[in-house]
């Protein structure tokens, strides 16, 4: 269960706070409660990396994120990690400019803080050599807060979107051929990031196709009669046959993340080993 609180924020909490209660399959014990927030967050992030791997040109040096919320960390930091060409991520607040000046400002330390420092305090020494890395090529980013939104889209090759948004922030004629874009807000009627306009001539992927007709992006253009649901490409599908991928150079694609619940139970299944292949958490017995 989770809740979305405005008072806890004010006292310095996560805008999303819940847990996630994980059961044997065999006899229907609880074996484990983990953090959803930090889930979610590792979980859709690693969504959008993988579509970034499979559809984004490999060249990309400037990554747009559109949002400032909880996920904005997740999204940055998987990205960089499959973007390696990345040298330059701006941050964009639709609501408020000067938000997006001071996320980026805050961001590497946030960044560190949240990933390398955690890994590290594993005491394990691989993941020690992981952290270093994660640093090193957070030494390697510039991060820059941007007022004028059709500029910096223009500006980038690889765009997320991860805001609350009911109405299009990005405009069909601002986006470059070869950019691609994860529009990771939308989960449910009636949300919107992007111009139903830009899926006209562009490739389409999403996680789940009948879930995201309904409450995903592609919602928008289906509605509007831009695109059908059969255009879409399900990212499994492409991770299985290459050739369903980028199909040149100049392609705009454009991947839809709603969320699936088999994701989260597997994610959350795979934190709880890797969480007692290292010996982190506390044992409690009930």
């Amino acid at each position: 269960m989770a809740a979305n609180s405005s008072l806890g924020s004010k006292r310095g909490l996560p805008e999303l706070n819940g847990l996630v209660n994980l059961y044997s399959s065999d006899t229907g014990e609880p074996v484990a409660v983990l953090n959803a927030t930090a889930l979610t967050g590792f979980r859709t992030g690693a969504a959008g990396a993988v579509a970034s791997r499979l559809l984004a040109n490999p060249d990309a040096t400037t990554l747009l994120v559109v949002g400032t919320g909880s996920q904005a960390p997740y999204q940055i930091m998987a990205q960089l990690c499959v973007l390696p060409k990345v040298t330059q991520v701006l941050l964009a607040n639709p609501r408020d400019a000067k938000k997006a000046q001071a996320a980026a400002a805050q961001m590497p330390m946030t960044l560190e803080k949240l990933f390398s420092q955690t890994i590290r305090a594993t005491n394990s020494a691989t993941n020690s050599v992981v952290a270093g890395l994660i640093d090193h090529r957070l030494s390697e980013v510039e991060f820059t807060g941007v007022t004028d939104l059709p500029a910096a889209v223009q500006r980038s090759r690889v765009i997320v979107t991860a805001t609350p948004s009911t109405k299009p922030l990005i405009q069909a004629d601002w986006v470059q051929p070869g950019t691609h874009l994860n529009a990771i807000g939308a989960d449910m009627e009636g949300k919107q990031e992007l111009d139903a306009k830009l899926f006209q001539g562009a490739q389409a992927y999403t996680d789940d196709v009948p879930q995201a007709s309904e409450v995903g992006e592609i919602q928008n253009p289906i509605k509007a009669g831009v695109i059908k649901p059969e255009q879409v490409v399900e990212i499994g599908n492409s991770l299985l046959d290459p050739t369903l991928g980028r199909h040149d150079a100049n392609a705009i694609t454009i991947f839809d993340s709603t969320g699936i619940t088999l994701q989260d139970l597997a994610a959350a299944n795979l934190a709880f080993v890797r969480a007692k292949e290292q010996g982190v958490g506390t044992q409690v017995d009930l």
